[in-house]
């Protein structure tokens, strides 16, 4: 399986100093190579959507919304156990509880839904 970033540079959505830049930046931080290229403004939601698609090509049916959410570089892993933690307390959906913690974006929460049911 090709590494995240050659795939970005394959498809043409970034240079090799962006992927370097986010590289740099991603050892700093507590968040996916495809979450800070979005959040650079490199690549878009849809990009980012369709990367993972190649990517990982996963059968996502049956994958729990926190499962996918980190796959797709939406969410960490530490995100989601804090979401899991807050969900117990406050009793409702997951995804409902990751967009009002900041986590995802409703659009992601979009995005992994309509990969569940893909």
């Amino acid at each position: 399986m090709k590494k995240y970033g050659e795939l970005v540079l394959e498809e043409g959505f970034a240079t090799e100093e962006q992927i370097r830049t986010a590289l740099e930046y991603q050892k700093t931080s507590d968040t996916l190579l495809g979450k800070v290229l979005v959040d650079m403004g490199i690549i878009t939601l849809e990009q980012q959507y369709d990367l993972n698609h190649l990517h990982k090509l996963p059968d996502n049916q049956g994958k729990r919304i926190g499962e996918l959410a980190v796959l797709n570089g939406f969410a960490t892993e530490s995100d989601i156990e804090r979401a899991l933690a807050f969900q117990k307390k406050v009793k409702g959906f997951l995804g409902d509880i990751m967009i009002e913690l900041g986590y995802i974006t409703a659009k992601q929460h979009e995005i992994i839904l309509a990969m569940q049911r893909d």
